[in-house]
C-alpha cells in the first residue's frame, strides 16, 4: 500500500509585529508547537514587512497575502492558513490560488457550532473586540456566540510574557464556564492560543471545550489538501 506524505501546509501570519525580531519569534513558536502534528508539515513564515497607513493597510495585507499565496502554491505547498482571526484578504488569495486557503474565524465558527449551541471568543486587544463580532455575523454565526472578551494584550506584550497572557485567557475561559452559557471557548487570535498553549497544562479543566484555534486551522488545511 502506498503511504500517503504529510500535506505541506503554510502557516502565514498576515501582519508584522512592532518589534521585528518577534516576526521571527512567533513563526518559531508555532514551528515548536506543531513538528511532528500528525500527517501535517507545518512551515510557519509571515509577510514581508510593510507600512502602511490606516487607510492602504488593508489593501498592501491583500497584495502580500495573495503574492505570497501564489507563491505557496508554486512552491508546492497543498493549503495556506491565512493566519489571523480577521481572515484578512481570504477571498483574493482564494480566487488567487487552486489550493485551500484557511480563514481560521470562519472555519473555527463553523467548527464550535457543532459543538454548541454557543462559543465564545478570546481575542488579544479591545480594538479587535468589534471587528471580530463583525466577521462572526459576517459569516451567518452571530447566533452561535455570546460575544467576543479581549486580553487587552497586544502581540509584542503576549510574547513577551507568554505565561500571563495564558493567565489571563484562563480568567476569561473561567468565566464563560460559571457563567453556563457557552459550551466552547475559541481562543481566537493566533498569538494568544499559541501563548495559551504553551501552559495549557498549568490550568484546570473548566468543563468547557477549549478551541486550539491554530491547531484546528491547520488539521483543517491537512483535511481540505487531502
Amino acid at each position: 500500500m502506498e503511504t500517503k506524505s504529510a500535506a505541506r501546509v503554510l502557516f502565514l501570519t498576515p501582519f508584522n509585529f512592532a518589534q521585528e525580531r518577534n516576526d521571527h519569534a512567533f513563526d518559531d513558536i508555532i514551528r515548536r508547537q506543531f513538528t511532528g502534528l500528525d500527517g501535517i508539515d507545518v512551515i510557519a513564515d509571515h509577510v514581508t514587512r510593510f507600512e502602511a497607513d490606516d487607510e492602504s493597510y488593508e489593501s498592501v495585507q491583500e497584495e502580500l497575502v495573495v503574492e505570497a499565496t501564489k507563491k505557496a502554491e508554486a512552491d508546492g505547498y497543498d493549503s495556506v492558513v491565512v493566519a489571523c482571526f480577521y481572515d484578512p484578504a481570504v477571498p483574493a488569495a482564494r480566487e488567487a490560488a487552486t489550493i485551500p486557503v484557511i480563514a481560521p474565524m470562519q472555519l473555527l465558527g463553523g467548527l464550535a457550532a457543532q459543538l454548541g449551541p454557543k462559543f465564545h471568543v478570546i481575542t488579544d486587544i479591545d480594538e479587535a473586540v468589534q471587528p471580530t463580532e463583525d466577521l462572526i455575523a459576517g459569516y451567518g454565526l452571530a447566533g452561535f456566540s455570546t460575544g467576543v472578551t479581549a486580553i487587552r494584550r497586544d502581540g509584542d506584550a503576549i510574547l513577551a510574557d507568554t505565561r500571563a497572557a495564558a493567565v489571563l485567557a484562563d480568567k476569561i475561559i473561567q468565566g464563560v464556564a460559571e457563567n453556563g452559557e457557552a459550551q466552547s471557548v475559541i481562543i481566537g487570535c493566533t498569538i494568544v492560543s499559541a501563548a495559551y498553549e504553551l501552559h495549557r497544562d498549568e490550568f484546570p479543566d473548566h468543563g468547557v471545550n477549549v478551541l486550539n484555534s491554530n491547531k484546528l486551522s491547520l488539521k483543517g488545511a491537512s483535511i481540505l489538501s487531502n
